[in-house]
């Protein structure tokens, strides 16, 4: 994986402990076990980010046409989460609703490293 790359996850991957961090305190003292479901959505969006890292990265390595490689990875990705998705809802709808916030919340976290690099 090149440096940027690297660099990118391991910041990603920090905010996102940081969010999981301030949103158990907060969601432990009003949610109590139900808040866990937003740190599995943080943690699915971050595998998925990771996945898309490494197989963008392989397939633009490719000399061949990587097309299909792409479309592979992006169904993967999307039945990946699709899956846990269902399972969650299935347990408690209450429950996907944090894991939607919780998979959305990633975006925080590339939004501050976004601006961190533009201080940069």
């Amino acid at each position: 994986m090149n440096k940027e790359n690297k660099k990118l996850l391991t910041y990603i991957l920090k905010y996102d402990l940081i969010l999981s961090l301030i949103f158990l305190i907060i969601g432990w003292i009003t949610l109590k076990n139900i808040s866990i479901f937003f740190i599995i959505g943080l943690f699915i969006a971050y595998i998925n980010l990771y996945i898309n890292a490494i197989s963008v990265e392989k397939l633009l390595n490719q000399v061949a046409s990587p097309k299909i490689g792409m479309i592979l990875s992006q169904l993967g990705r999307v039945i990946l989460v699709t899956a846990i998705g269902g399972i969650i809802v299935i347990k408690s709808h209450f429950g996907f609703l944090l894991f939607v916030i919780g998979y959305s919340a990633q975006l925080i976290s590339m939004i501050i490293y976004g601006f961190k690099c533009k201080n940069d």
